[in-house]
């Protein structure tokens, strides 16, 4: 995990994370979207998908951010009514959308893709007038595994922080009970500033790969994955030139100097060619 100041006091809830979220990078995304959801502007068109098994562990990440962010200012409006003027108009005036997503393939529907992007939309009102309002949300999204044609999809590549959990271990789970948890609460806000702060300095979430444009091989293992209807991780090879990749960042806009973290090394990208 990405330490930019010594983490705050929370043993339990780091553990849980350790214990659940697939790798370090995640916890790295999930920490950011995290203070993302305490910070005012919703500057970022990002959203995250909570990847898993359905209930435990996503489900307690989804109560503890509730938690901290209070429930007044969470929505609960699912994907398919986000296509409907009656449902949109249950983001007015909050500040994150939780949800859970049957079929993964909506996250990348137009009315999904257009809350996301806070695109101006018409509600009608009590008194049956219309009126227009741009939805200021955070959105997340709680579903299954990822398809390889979803993660494959351009506007979902674009937008989407994923984060996939691991199916809690039978037993684990009394290892991290709500009460403790709760307990928690102040300094994981705290961890959740720190997030916030890394998010502000890179201009952009951290981006866990599998993801290697310019390794020679990259094309090769891309059609093979497809092939097979499998997952690949770059970091885990040893032919490229032995570096171990941790995470990336991505900027909002295109911008040829940004950084990639080679374990405690970070070089500009036009260096990397030549190491």
């Amino acid at each position: 995990m990405a330490m930019m100041d010594e983490q705050p006091q929370c043993p339990l809830f780091l553990l849980f994370l350790e214990k659940t979220v697939k790798t370090d990078a995640e916890i790295d995304i999930l920490q950011e979207f995290f203070g993302y959801c305490l910070w005012k502007p919703s500057k970022f068109k990002n959203f995250l998908v909570l990847s898993g098994p359905r209930g435990m562990p996503g489900a307690v990440v989804v109560w503890l951010l509730e938690e901290m962010a209070e429930a007044e200012n969470c929505a609960r409006v699912s994907p398919e009514d986000l296509a409907d003027p009656g449902g949109r108009a249950g983001l007015e005036g909050r500040r994150i959308n939780i949800s859970h997503a049957d079929d993964p393939f909506v996250l990348v529907s137009p009315p999904v893709i257009a809350a996301v992007d806070g695109e101006a939309v018409s509600v009608k009102a009590e008194d049956g007038n219309t009126r227009i309002f741009k939805p200021d949300c955070r959105f997340i999204f709680t579903t299954g595994d990822l398809p390889l044609d979803l993660r494959r999809n351009e506007a979902f590549k674009r937008r989407a922080q994923v984060v996939r959990f691991h199916a809690l271990l039978r037993g684990l789970a009394e290892r991290f009970p709500a009460e403790k948890l709760a307990e928690e609460l102040p300094a994981i806000r705290e961890w959740a500033e720190l997030g916030l702060k890394r998010l502000r300095i890179h201009h952009g979430f951290t981006r866990s790969l599998p993801r290697m444009p310019d390794c020679a091989r990259y094309a090769d293992c891309l059609d093979k994955a497809a092939f097979n209807d499998t997952e690949f991780d770059c970091s885990l090879c040893t032919d490229y030139r032995g570096m171990e990749l941790n995470y990336e960042y991505y900027p909002l806009r295109d911008d040829p100097t940004y950084y990639l973290s080679y374990g405690s090394e970070t070089i500009p990208r036009a260096e990397k060619a030549v190491r």
